[in-house]
């Protein structure tokens, strides 16, 4: 507990000893030191005369200051309370005071600062100590203390709180700005809030209605505040109490502080006023079992312990109403001077004071957890809040509102400040169809290059002609409604697309690398009549037909030229295809999209990322995810070239510089994986754009990015998912600055509002379940309309919601910042896996009783899937027998 002050007069230094030995004397806590007898501390007083103050002629008092301040005590050695003049001049000196916390609280440095002064006028005057006798000292309460709070008064109080705090959260999960260190290094900063005089009264009126005290009015608006950025109902917030209930202790300096654990429930959504008695009750009930300390408490209730926080509580709210004096010394001008250095026990620490200004705020915070930008945006959001409070004790909470209407405004006209600046031709809005597109870059483009691999090279010509060759053949019949395709990742795979949409039909990509029964229930599911393929995947093809679907082999096709363009009812409203993803029931889910839509994710891709005919594309992903959607219709509609390639037999470095690849696109798992393995500083010229989505995007992506990449380069953050494919952009340069360490997703694409609503399906301001609202959202889950009515919310005439399931938060910018998920759908290496389908087909197994996966964080940041599982003791199995279960029916990206 430091404290400096500059002293401008002629002060009277044996006067100044004199007078903080006599407080010294006075006081035995401030010689206090404490001894391990036996492996038990003992307490020892030294006599005042090993108590001296320190003087030093030292110009730089700042340097001192800050050193001073963090200091170290040794507790068996002393001293505990330490005083050091510097003299700076021949009238000018600084005088520290630092006290360990064991031996001092709040309410003893008033005492200090009284007594001081007294005794410093005093003595300067040639007079003795006019302050009367102490009646006891600490260590008298501490023995008192421990006599009395023993047998039933122990239990009682230790009752209430095991029950009141039973289930309580471990963590407040607030959204940080930097991870959490392993270990706490208490490094803080600190900002300020002063409310007005009329703010002020309209909250001591508010309290008055309500029989509360300011403290529980602020407790109420503070836990408010908190749940609406963690999300959490359910908080335990720390508040001190003074605890000097017998006036004996008042003029004695010691620790007699303690410190409460307020458990505030904030479910239900309650109205102000009801929230302000349910504040009201829990805090007297806390004041009424004030009596056990804190430490003994911990050690009672055995919460899990980190070394990353602190137990039961990681925010306090302190009302600084305790008795004050000045530090006023007779001819002398005392200047309070600033510690720089700021250290902090908590994640956040409200103080809060009156002041004839109104009540003043001082927010202390946990600087290796947030930047100063974010407490300053979080101060004014209180304020705010507290504005809206005082208005109407019968809202609910969930109508306060955290930004004024000119904030939200504001903010939601903010986007990316840059933008790629390479000219290129407009993708135009048009009601049209995915071929009637193409086809115009095949006219405007023949013999442009459309896709290249290591067998094929096809101009958009020759993609043309084959595709209109197989939509011949699927016309023939003209029954066929959804045709699966089975190809590896290669040119002929476009054909087959190109050639279902031709012929007017739905394509349902198989990925032939899935496990057989998990490609059968594809099939079934999505009720294909048809599956095209190529020798390479013949033998398994024929095994999925079951000669009860028509086979049609690519490769037995002629592929001649056939410019004649096919003739077909297609519309922008035909399904363009079905894609599949992990379902929480235990099967996939397959979505259904449109022409329409495919091509408004597309328009806003091409119009933000300034695609042109020059571009050259990867293909990284499988064609099974909407991820190869984008890459794929990217180029084909803009006569740019795709490079499909599998990425179990190309070294991506150099392959990328060969090919001259333009525009990179692939999942941050992907991206680190050969990014980090560069020994050089290798660069790529000819690359303008990464592309990276899927997962969240990290702050040591963009280092990456910064290293290797050129400066005209830009970094992207892509994020969408099946069921709307693209719905923001983050766009980075080299002169960005990132402050976090999870990057934002950025702002909204054109015809695309993001929301963020709480669990009541309500718009919150700063956190909540990220949901889009557009016209061109996914026409649902095939064959499943209660999925599809719980996620896919109509309102009215109004363009429909999707209920992401992902968390997010505003920032300050206006940007989205994903933080989670508030269900059991994880994102492991790019891919989207629902932990409930795992465990749905391992509970499937007769050797296993019950099961539970969960994606589990390693120290080194590296994510795995981890099973757990009960055995029926009637039938034995091993991890190896499972994991052989499990994959036969789940893709490899799924075993645990």
């Amino acid at each position: 507990m430091p404290s400096a002050r500059r002293l401008e007069g002629q002060l009277n230094r044996a006067a100044l000893e004199q007078s903080l030995q006599t407080l010294v004397q006075r006081h035995e806590t401030l010689r206090t030191t404490f001894q391990t007898v036996e492996g038990q501390p003992q307490i020892v007083v030294s006599p005042v005369e090993d108590w001296s103050l320190n003087v030093i002629d030292w110009p730089d008092a700042e340097s001192l200051i800050n050193e001073e301040a963090q200091r170290p005590f040794d507790l068996e050695k002393g001293p505990l309370f330490r005083a050091t003049l510097l003299q700076l001049g021949v009238d000018s000196h600084v005088l520290l005071l630092t006290m360990h916390h064991i031996i001092s609280d709040g309410w003893s440095i008033g005492i200090l600062n009284r007594e001081l002064s007294t005794l410093y006028n005093a003595i300067s005057q040639g007079q003795p100590s006019p302050l009367p006798p102490l009646p006891i000292q600490y260590a008298d309460y501490a023995h008192w203390q421990r006599q009395w709070l023993t047998g039933d008064l122990l239990e009682t109080q230790l009752n209430y709180w095991k029950k009141q705090l039973a289930g309580a959260p471990a963590l407040l999960e607030l959204p940080t700005d930097h991870p959490r260190p392993p270990i706490q290094h208490y490094r803080g900063q600190t900002a300020s809030l002063q409310l007005s005089p009329e703010l002020t009264q309209q909250l001591k009126n508010l309290s008055q209605q309500a029989g509360t005290t300011l403290f529980m009015t602020l407790l109420a608006a503070f836990a408010t505040l908190l749940s609406r950025y963690s999300g959490q109902s359910d908080l335990v917030i720390g508040s001190p109490i003074a605890n000097r209930t017998h006036h004996q202790t008042e003029s004695l300096i010691g620790l007699f502080l303690n410190t409460l654990a307020l458990r505030i429930d904030l479910s239900g959504n309650p109205r102000v006023d009801e929230l302000l008695r349910r504040i009201r009750q829990v805090a007297l009930d806390a004041y009424a079992h004030q009596d056990i300390p804190f430490e003994k408490l911990v050690e009672e209730l055995q919460p899990e312990r980190s070394l990353s926080h602190s137990p039961l509580f990681q925010v306090m709210l302190v009302f600084q109403n305790t008795p004050t004096s000045a530090f006023e010394l007779d001819g002398i001008t005392l200047t309070p001077l600033k510690n720089e250095t700021l250290t902090t026990k908590f994640d956040l620490n409200f103080h809060w004071g009156e002041t004839p200004q109104g009540l003043w705020g001082n927010l202390f915070y946990n600087s290796e957890l947030f930047n100063k930008k974010t407490i300053t945006w979080m101060l004014g959001q209180f304020q705010t809040l507290l504005e809206n409070l005082v208005t109407a004790p019968e809202k609910r909470l969930s109508s306060l509102r955290l930004l004024t209407e000119t904030e939200r405004h504001h903010l939601s006209t903010r986007g990316n400040l840059v933008h790629p600046t390479n000219p290129f031709i407009e993708f135009e809005k048009r009601e049209q169809t995915l071929p009637a597109r193409f086809e115009q870059q095949v006219r405007k483009s023949p013999e442009q290059i459309a896709v290249k691999t290591k067998r094929y090279t096809w101009t958009y010509r020759d993609l043309n002609d084959k595709a209109n060759q197989v939509a011949q053949a699927l016309l023939e019949p003209a029954k066929e409604e959804r045709v699966a395709l089975l190809f590896e990742p290669d040119a002929p795979m476009l054909v087959g697309i190109m050639g279902v949409l031709k012929a007017g039909k739905t394509y349902v990509p198989l990925d032939p690398d899935l496990p057989s029964e998990r490609l059968e229930y594809l099939v079934q599911d999505s009720q294909a009549s048809a599956i095209l393929t190529n020798d390479l995947n013949l033998s398994l093809a024929q095994a999925l037909t079951s000669n009860t679907l028509r086979l049609i082999n690519l490769d037995e096709i002629k592929l001649v030229a056939s410019r004649d363009e096919i003739q077909s009812t297609l519309s922008a409203d035909s399904i363009a295809y079905i894609l599949y993803t992990s379902g929480s029931t235990g099967q996939p889910k397959g979505v259904l999209q449109n022409h329409r839509n495919v091509l408004h994710f597309i328009r806003n891709y091409t119009n933000n990322l300034h695609i042109t005919t020059n571009d050259k594309l990867t293909l990284l992903s499988s064609y099974s995810f909407d991820a190869a959607m984008v890459d794929i219709f990217a180029a084909l509609l803009n006569g740019a070239t795709l490079y499909p390639i599998n990425l179990f037999d190309t070294n991506l470095a150099p392959w990328l510089i060969e090919q001259n690849i333009s525009l990179y696109h692939s999942t941050p798992t992907v991206y680190r994986h050969w990014i980090n393995n560069l020994t050089n500083q290798k660069k790529f010229p000819s690359l303008r754009l990464v592309v990276l989505g899927g997962e969240a995007v990290e702050q040591s992506e963009v280092e990456c990015y910064r290293n290797h990449f050129a400066n005209d380069c830009f970094f992207v953050n892509l994020f969408g998912s099946t069921e709307s494919s693209i719905n923001s952009f983050h766009f980075i340069n080299h002169q960005t600055e990132i402050t976090h360490q999870a990057v934002p997703v950025g702002y909204p694409v054109e015809e695309t509002e993001v929301l963020l609503l709480n669990e009541a399906g309500e718009e919150t301001d700063i956190y909540g379940e990220i949901v889009i609202k557009s016209p061109y959202l996914a026409l649902g889950y095939w064959q499943k309309p209660e999925i599809t009515r719980a996620v896919f919310i109509t309102d009215g005439n109004q363009p429909r919601f999707y209920r992401t399931g992902d968390m997010g938060r505003l920032r300050a910018d206006g940007s989205i910042e994903f933080v989670g998920r508030k269900d059991f759908q994880v994102k492991l290496r790019g891919f989207r896996i629902e932990l409930g389908e795992i465990e749905a087909v391992l509970s499937q197994h007769p050797a296993v009783q019950e099961t539970v996966v969960r994606l589990r964080e390693e120290p080194a940041g590296e994510k795995r899937l981890v099973a757990y599982w009960v055995s029926n003791q009637a039938l034995a199995t091993d991890t190896i027998e499972l994991r052989r279960f499990l994959q036969e029916k789940l893709p490899n990206y799924m075993i645990p």
